[in-house]
């Protein structure tokens, strides 16, 4: 019989919506340059994908982003100050809205299980999340993210450090 259910949170528990596209859009109208942000934003993944998955030290997702979106604006040759502006897409990262569902299934889920959040993401925003939602089902000792485990999903690390 199960006795924990583990959920993701972005995409899953929490929109993303089109937030992460606005900002990026956000990022490019302050330079004079022809770049589809959805263009820009798929390579900004994928290069934030890369350093998740090949991180011989691990980074925050924050600066993660911060490098990516350094090396994004030396591929561009967008002379800007990209440790300034990732606060941009870190700042749609907070205020984020649950579908609407999801709360009162969790409530329902609540009685039965043992509610737990695996999420590739660093501590602060989820927690804003939570607040802003004012979601307090799940334990604080529910709560994983890839800071407090220090990897991200996909690596079995992730998986064990919830377990445990």
């Amino acid at each position: 019989m199960y006795k924990s259910i583990i959920f993701d949170v972005y995409g899953t528990l929490i929109s993303t919506g089109d937030a992460s596209i606005r900002a990026v859009k956000k990022i490019l109208n302050k330079y004079d340059k022809d770049i589809i942000p959805e263009v820009f934003y798929s390579k900004w993944k994928e290069k934030n994908s890369h350093y998740k998955r090949n991180c011989n030290e691990f980074l925050l997702e924050k600066d993660i982003f911060e490098k990516s979106l350094g090396e994004l604006y030396n591929e561009y040759g967008i002379f800007g100050d990209y440790h300034k502006d990732v606060n941009i897409m870190l700042d749609t990262m907070k205020n984020r809205y649950f579908f609407p569902e999801v709360i009162d299934t969790l409530h329902i889920l609540q009685s039965k299980y043992n509610l737990i959040i695996g999420s590739t993401s660093d501590d602060e925003p989820l927690f804003q999340n939570l607040k802003f939602n004012n979601v307090d089902i799940f334990n604080s000792e529910h709560i994983f993210t890839s800071e407090r485990l220090k990897c991200y999903k996909p690596d079995k690390a992730f998986y064990e450090g919830i377990l445990q």
